[in-house]
């Protein structure tokens, strides 16, 4: 016995299995397309019958797979009752239609829109699919009735700001290296820190005295090594240096000189004095 059967209702007696068809007690009209399974009870079979827009996603698929070929292609004649509406080609080519797209036309299905789709099991919506769907409902609404949030105006310096931070910086040539090379090397050393005074005052008190030393002496003093001279604040009054030391004691060596030869000359017996030649002078 086939599992499936498609033909033209012959009266109104055949209720709708759909669940809310029976609930509603609804009858297949006659001259209805409708749509048999086979059911068995305890060794009785019978044809359950429904409208042709209840059929669901499920049962469309087991038609699917009971018609296709192993070419992909479809043998429509395994369909039970098939061959037998000859007489109206418009339901035949309705049945082909909607086993290739996989879906009841939508102006036949009597269902659930979310539920026309091949392998899905019923037609309506479940009590929990019904209220996820009213929930996104009620927030795409909620979004269209949110007025759209306004641009913040920006102002000419934020947009110079922008650009000029997307602006890479310049790579430096080797020019501009050379020249923060050079820069860095030319840069001033950092200035020695200064030395205290006391040291200086004891070096200009230490001068003072080896001066005073070869003044006495009458010798110069040997140049020192070292450190430097202190600086002009710190120096003494001046006093007679080696140059005028030095000038004095050649005076004084001729002024002995002097006083020497006049003692010699003083020692010295006077010449005596040698008489005119010539004529006797007449008394």
């Amino acid at each position: 016995m086939p599992e499936y059967r498609i033909e033209i209702s012959p009266n109104n007696r055949a209720g709708c299995k759909d669940a809310v068809c029976k609930k509603e007690g609804v009858k297949i009209t006659k001259g209805e397309i409708r749509f048999g399974s086979w059911v068995e009870i305890k060794d009785h079979g019978s044809w359950a019958w429904k409208h042709w827009g209840c059929v669901s996603g499920a049962q469309l698929q087991n038609v699917r797979d009971l018609c296709e070929k192993s070419d992909g292609s479809y043998d429509f004649d395994a369909m039970d009752g098939f061959d037998e509406l000859s007489a109206e080609p418009e339901l035949q080519a309705k049945f082909r239609r909607c086993i290739e797209q996989g879906f009841i036309d939508p102006e036949d299905f009597k269902g659930d829109p979310e539920k026309n789709k091949l392998g899905e099991k019923g037609i309506h919506l479940t009590a929990a699919q019904k209220k996820k769907k009213e929930e996104a409902a009620a927030a795409a609404a909620a979004d269209e009735d949110s007025p759209p949030k306004k641009k913040a105006k920006r102002g000419r310096k934020a947009d110079e700001d922008d650009d000029e931070e997307e602006k890479p910086a310049p790579k430096k040539g080797r020019k501009a290296k050379q020249a923060d090379s050079d820069a860095v090397k030319t840069a001033p050393a950092k200035a020695a820190p200064k030395k205290s005074k006391k040291p200086v005052k004891e070096e200009s008190e230490e001068e003072e005295e080896e001066e005073e030393e070869e003044e006495e002496i009458g010798e110069p003093a040997p140049v020192k090594k070292g450190r430097k001279a202190a600086p002009a604040k710190a120096k003494a009054p001046a006093r007679p240096g080696r140059k005028a030391a030095a000038k004095k004691a050649p005076v004084e060596d001729e002024d002995e000189d002097d006083e020497a030869e006049e003692e010699e000359e003083e020692e010295k017996p006077a010449p005596k004095a040698k008489g005119k030649r010539g004529r006797p002078r007449r008394s």
